[in-house]
């Protein structure tokens, strides 16, 4: 397994790990606002960033990277527009974003044959 590849099973096992924060409350520890509503983007995404990563997959890293990056985005929009789809804040929108960048990075390495 290549270095891009067990980034991409690491970002994975940390947004899988992320739907935690939808159990803790109070400084230090909520990190992130998680909401019940933005737990199954976490996993379902995760999950399948592992998978891109075990099965070695770069164009289902780029894909899934971008869905977070997606996710990120559409975050942001239910802050500028006052909706409610994810119950996310700008720290879910922020995790998101940097696991679509870091997906999209191991997606878009070139790799040797």
């Amino acid at each position: 397994m290549r270095a891009a590849d067990r980034f991409a099973l690491a970002l994975g096992i940390a947004s899988v790990l992320s739907a935690v924060f939808v159990f803790v409350h109070g400084d230090p520890w909520q990190l992130v606002k998680m909401t019940a509503q933005a737990v199954p983007v976490a996993i379902v995404l995760g999950i399948l960033a592992c998978l891109a990563g075990i099965l070695r997959r770069p164009p289902m890293q780029t894909a899934v990277g971008a869905l977070f990056v997606l996710a990120a985005l559409v975050v942001l929009a239910e802050l500028a527009f006052g909706w409610s789809l994810t119950g996310g804040s700008a720290s879910t929108s922020s995790l998101w974003l940097g696991f679509g960048i870091g997906l999209l990075s191991a997606g878009r390495t070139p790799r040797e044959r």
